[in-house]
């Protein structure tokens, strides 16, 4: 990894990445779930944490502002550590700058509930986005609150991983304190990824894929929207 690179997923570590987001498709026929914000409970120099009302429960959100400028103040810190006065002073190292930011805006959690609502034709969202992350905790409230587990099984033996995989839903990985580590979305044989600080990836082979990232994760465990959940919630704020 470029030393560059390195620097900012460290930068990444300090600051809070995240900020409003539009999901891709708007379907006219689609039933939109709404959001409210509470209040800005930490600002940082590229993005806000938000405390957000989605549905019926309060989730952390962090928004990452529409406009990203460099401040080296938060770079210099690094060229003294790694004794590299030259690192992003070009134009070309400060737009570098800027795009990593930019990608690493959106984590895993942010990322497969795009997807999956990209994807669904009942329901409809604006606040996951290329532009947003939640916490673990944000996340899990909403799979425990508006998702059904539809099964969940054993990474080990390996051979549990080539089972068929129902399609349209979201896969949260497992560790062994039961907290969902990762999640992604798995549609037509391929499931969608991303990591916080890296672009979206595909793939196709879960052994893999879990083999490389994710080698901690105990379990799977398959989810899909419970639709009486989430209108009883949406109605209930009205």
């Amino acid at each position: 990894m470029k030393l560059k690179n390195f620097v900012v997923i460290l930068l990444f570590c300090l600051i809070s990445k995240i900020s409003f987001g539009q999901s891709n498709t708007q379907n006219s026929s689609s039933f939109n779930i709404g959001y409210s914000v509470y209040k800005t409970i930490k600002a940082k120099p590229y993005s806000d944490v938000k405390l957000i009302l989605w549905l019926r429960d309060t989730i952390t959100v962090g928004i990452q502002h529409k406009e990203i400028k460099f401040d080296s103040t938060y770079v210099d810190r690094y060229r003294r550590a790694f004794k590299d006065s030259t690192l992003y002073r070009t134009k070309e190292d400060i737009d570098e700058f800027i795009r990593f930011t930019k990608i690493g805006a959106q984590n895993c959690y942010s990322y497969a509930f795009e997807k999956y609502f990209e994807n669904n034709s009942t329901f409809d969202q604006k606040l996951f986005g290329s532009s947003t992350s939640i916490d673990r905790t944000s996340a899990e409230k909403i799979l425990n609150n508006y998702f059904t587990v539809k099964e969940e099984f054993l990474t080990k033996p390996s051979k549990n991983l080539k089972k068929v995989i129902p399609n349209d839903v979201l896969l949260a990985f497992i560790n062994n304190k039961d907290w969902s580590i990762h999640l992604v979305y798995y549609k037509d044989e391929t499931f969608y990824s991303k990591n916080g600080y890296f672009k979206p990836i595909e793939f196709q082979s879960l052994k893999k894929f879990l083999k490389k990232n994710y080698w901690d994760t105990k379990k799977i465990r398959i989810y899909k929207i419970d639709d009486v959940k989430v209108r009883e919630a949406n109605n209930a704020n009205i």
